[in-house]
């Protein structure tokens, strides 16, 4: 009889460790934004379907914050429409709750082992990314070979930019024209994003395991020097004078602290730091530049964190799906994660998430200065990436949730 209870035992935790893994896969698919079917509702659709059928058979229940959430959006949608005039598409409201849900399933479904499953597929990416990219950098004719074979997989508008871009899950392919330097997209949709949740990743191991140097730190650093990332290559220079804060004897850590010094004016003479940084603070375009694809005005990340922020202030409830205009009303496009997502959702929305931040990261650290420091990283790489529809973001409201042990 013990023998029988012990297979049923091992037999039950195998399927609940498939089923978690087959949930992480597509998770993973549709964080990083690249594969094509991502685009496709009918796939967003049938995700939200097979997470159901997971979530009803591992028995768990919804949570009144969920539900909360998704009359509150509807809530923002309709009254806009009613307030401007506008007019009102419920597939579209609805559409906008796609990767909360998405993001709230698979969470409960793994439920309180969530973070530390996350951060193993993702170091298990990033080391096959690195692979990928040290084999760009020798091979640069063969993987743009590749392009005939894989390039179906990728979602179409990359492919009118960049050609012979391809993604195969592991690896995004997407060579930058014109750059002197070779960027790492790691296994998400630009290098940016790579650094993104290679920031997060790190965070999460200092918080469980503490802050020290090991395989997985090594690793993810050089992942994120390797993505030239603007925002990536600040967030780190945060993490490393909270390493050096945390670092034992006062040696090493004054010879930490003159190493950061003096890198500083070395790492601002890069192209992607000090000459892009000039450009967003001094440069800005008022007028932004012509998007080809979309036909619309583009523009850069703080013009658009302005942009945004000025029509919250001007109409703090939120603006839901619908779009707004720039300062001569024309329609507009940029990147601003932070600013978009506070557009959308109203002050209400982007007090609660970064109440969730915090709480997410405090609960898993326990302390309240350096849980501010994480949510400072945090903030950079998500100010630089489009993450206001990404499950990614709304991973973080899910200290709100019960979590089944």
């Amino acid at each position: 009889m013990r023998i029988s209870r012990t297979a049923y035992g091992t037999n039950s935790l195998k399927s609940k460790k498939i089923i978690d893994n087959i949930v992480l896969f597509f998770l993973f698919i549709y964080i990083s934004n690249t594969a094509s079917i991502c685009f496709e509702q009918t796939f967003s659709f049938a995700l939200i379907g097979l997470f159901c059928a997971f979530f009803l058979l591992k028995k768990r229940r919804v949570d009144p914050f969920f539900i909360g959430i998704g009359i509150y959006w509807f809530f923002i949608n309709f009254l806009y429409s009613n307030v401007f005039n506008d007019s009102w598409g419920f597939n579209k409201v609805l559409g906008g709750l796609i990767p909360l849900t998405i993001s709230y399933l698979g969470f409960k479904i793994i439920g309180s082992s969530f973070w530390h499953r996350f951060e193993k597929w993702v170091f298990v990416l990033t080391v096959i990314s690195l692979v990928f990219y040290g084999m760009q950098l020798l091979l640069p004719s063969l993987f743009e070979s590749l392009s005939p074979i894989f390039g179906r997989f990728i979602a179409e508008f990359y492919t009118e930019a960049r050609p012979t871009a391809w993604y195969v899950f592991v690896y995004t392919y997407s060579p930058i024209a014109g750059l002197a330097y070779v960027r790492n997209s790691g296994f998400m949709w630009e290098p940016g994003a790579f650094a993104m949740i290679c920031i997060i990743a790190i965070i999460y191991r200092s918080i469980v395991y503490g802050v020290k140097i090991d395989k997985y730190l090594i690793i993810y650093v050089i992942a994120i020097l390797t993505t030239m990332s603007t925002a990536g290559y600040l967030a780190l220079a945060l993490y490393l004078l909270f390493y050096i804060r945390n670092s034992e004897g006062r040696i090493k850590t004054i010879l930490f602290l003159l190493f950061f010094i003096c890198a500083i004016p070395f790492v601002f003479q890069l192209e992607f730091i000090g000459e892009k940084l000039n450009d967003y603070l001094y440069n800005s375009n008022v007028y932004g530049t012509t998007n080809a694809r979309l036909d619309t005005i583009e523009y850069d990340r703080f013009t658009v964190f302005r942009l945004n922020l000025e029509r919250l202030l001007y109409y703090p409830l939120g603006y839901g799906v619908y779009n707004i205009k720039d300062d001569f009303g024309y329609n507009f496009v940029g990147v601003n994660g932070i600013a978009t997502f506070a557009r959308m959702w109203g002050i209400a929305g982007i007090s609660c998430v970064l109440i969730g931040i915090y709480k997410t990261l405090k609960k898993m650290y326990g302390g309240m200065y350096f849980s501010w420091l994480f949510v400072w990283m945090l903030l950079i790489v998500f100010f630089s990436n489009p993450i206001e529809r990404s499950p990614l973001f709304f991973f973080y409201l899910m200290s709100f949730c019960r979590i089944q042990k």
